[in-house]
């Protein structure tokens, strides 16, 4: 909604410490159509980059992505057996699991399919599916924070569909990708 488009345009500096947008309104200069593909752009952009919003917040994670680190203390969650981890007495000195789990959730990489999808750039599909083959690899089934939760498993296993409807075609899902790709997912 808004706060994406706003957070997007603060991403690329195009917003003045006001509040307002840069110069004259990019939206009336662009368009609703080229602004709307502009925004999901710029968030793809900083996706590739390593950089996400979460919960309002905006993080610089870098590349590989701390996939079991909370985002907000940096501290690690445990990788051991998903049962074995205690999820409900609280941090334990690790920070909020809600922090790890929205990372975990992939909404993100449905923005990578469709600045795909609006710009034809392969390295938008290409992104999208290195983000998900570096996940199955730091997250083995049933080990770590990222399987303690069905919701959440099936929260990010939706972000995954729907990503990969979007990249189909691209020369990045070729036939090895798709089947590890769709291996984790009938895991999940």
């Amino acid at each position: 909604g808004r706060s994406r488009e706003r957070a997007a345009l603060d991403e690329a500096g195009l917003l003045t410490p006001s509040g307002g947008v840069a110069g004259t309104s990019l939206f009336e200069r662009l368009g609703e159509t080229e602004f709307l593909v502009f925004v999901n752009v710029a968030e793809a952009d900083a996706v590739l980059l390593g950089r996400f919003r979460l919960l309002g917040r905006s993080y610089a994670l870098g590349r590989p992505i701390p996939w079991c680190t909370d985002p907000v203390s940096g501290r690690p969650w445990p990788t051991e057996f998903h049962r074995a981890i205690d999820i409900f007495s609280g941090d334990g000195g690790r920070g909020d699991v809600k922090d790890v789990w929205e990372l975990n959730r992939h909404q993100f990489l449905p923005t990578l399919g469709k600045a795909y999808r609006m710009t034809g750039e392969e390295r938008y599909a290409a992104g999208a599916l290195d983000l998900v083959e570096e996940w199955i690899a730091a997250n083995p089934y049933k080990r770590g924070i990222n399987w303690t939760s069905a919701l959440e498993v099936a929260v990010r296993s939706l972000a995954w569909c729907w990503t990969l409807g979007m990249v189909e075609g691209s020369a990045a899902l070729d036939a090895v990708r798709r089947g590890r790709v769709e291996g984790s997912l009938a895991a999940h």
